[in-house]
């Protein structure tokens, strides 16, 4: 089922919280999030605070090294608590998430979820990113900690990384199984309808051969054969007398 970007915001915005936008139009971006006007300001704005904050980063091209460093540069603006909804063009099954995950955890936040997105036809999908000092649940392999437990520095690094591939090859997995199944169902008509055109093929050639046959059993093809067959005028002679009586009484028609 896929998101509104309202229904994101509503999950993922701190309470009261300021939210910034980078690379999407405000007005247009406050709309769409449900959201007043003067609760969104430019993503620079909120360089420094120490509030919790929800940002907006809209991907504008094609996700390259320099977005990864831009991406980079918008989480920095967050202080722990706070949130980033990452909007990109791309489906959840085609998301290049390694690079993703990489700069989230340089800037020690964790991707959370991917989402299916709609209502934002230019977008497809969105990357929850937060910044907390604790791993967030629910996280398969962490179902033995007990939520909010903190852990030391190079385990958080490290749990933020699973987490956030988690994230992605959850999602992805559930869209891949879901395009094979359609596949799967298209290939099964597929099969039926060859299925039933060799059958129809089948009963064609059956049809085909029970007129050839019955042409060759009539009277007119047996005749046509063995006109055929006379390559001399002496050979009629050889014809049967019926048919040599039935060609003379033809002839003066003929003349």
């Amino acid at each position: 089922m896929a998101l509104r970007l309202a229904d994101l915001v509503v999950d993922h915005r701190p309470p009261g919280a300021m939210v910034g936008v980078s690379g999407g139009p405000l007005g247009e971006l406050a709309d769409l999030a449900g959201l007043p006007a003067d609760a969104v300001v430019p993503a620079e704005a909120l360089n420094g605070g120490s509030e919790p904050v929800l940002l907006v980063l809209v991907q504008a091209g094609e996700l390259t090294a320099a977005s990864g460093e831009g991406l980079e540069r918008d989480l920095s603006r967050m202080s722990t608590g706070s949130a980033a909804l990452f909007l990109l063009r791309d489906a959840v099954e085609d998301i290049s998430w390694p690079s993703l995950v990489s700069s989230a955890v340089r800037r020690g936040c964790q991707v959370v979820d991917v989402a299916p997105l709609s209502g934002m036809p230019a977008h497809r999908s969105a990357v929850i990113v937060r910044r907390d000092a604790a791993l967030r649940p629910p996280l398969a392999y962490l179902a033995a900690r007990p939520a909010g437990h903190v852990v030391v520095e190079d385990q958080l690094r490290l749990g933020l990384r699973f987490a956030g591939e988690l994230a992605f090859v959850s999602v992805q997995e559930r869209a891949l199984r879901a395009r094979a199944e359609r596949l799967a169902m298209e290939v099964d008509e597929l099969r039926r309808r060859v299925r039933a055109a060799e059958i129809s093929l089948a009963e064609q050639r059956e049809r085909e051969r029970a007129a050839v046959s019955a042409l060759k059993s009539s009277r007119s093809y047996r005749t046509g054969r063995a006109l055929a067959g006379v390559r001399r005028p002496a050979g009629l002679l050889r014809l049967p007398v019926r048919l040599a009586r039935a060609l003379r009484r033809q002839a003066p028609a003929r003349e």
